[in-house]
């Protein structure tokens, strides 16, 4: 129910609030969301995810926990091949050169 909401998309949005709190429950909730395969592909797709989790991941100065979080979830979304794709066009490239060193080449070449 929840893929079929905005509720991903608004979670996003919140990421990018200065209010620590609020971040810090969105990248929480993002977390739990993450876990659910079926919702891998909708989180990568949602415009502006995998560049605002990957900017938190790198900015761990601002707030630690949030970076180590976003961490986690964009480590849940390499699951989902197509997730690699956005992180690659997103700049983040450590998942895709991890599944070309190790062999998951035809699981790429689907997601483009």
């Amino acid at each position: 129910i929840i893929g079929k909401t905005k509720a991903i998309a608004r979670t996003v949005k919140l990421l990018s609030i200065n209010t620590t709190g609020e971040r810090n429950a969105a990248i929480s909730f993002l977390l739990e969301l993450s876990r659910s395969q079926l919702l891998l592909e909708n989180i990568g797709s949602t415009p502006g995810s995998i560049l605002i989790l990957t900017t938190m991941k790198i900015n761990n100065t601002d707030d630690p926990i949030a970076a180590e979080k976003a961490g986690a979830v964009l480590k849940n979304l390499e699951k989902c091949p197509k997730n690699i794709k956005y992180m690659a066009e997103s700049g983040y490239l450590e998942p895709l050169q991890s599944y070309l060193v190790e062999g998951e080449m035809q699981s790429i070449r689907k997601a483009f």
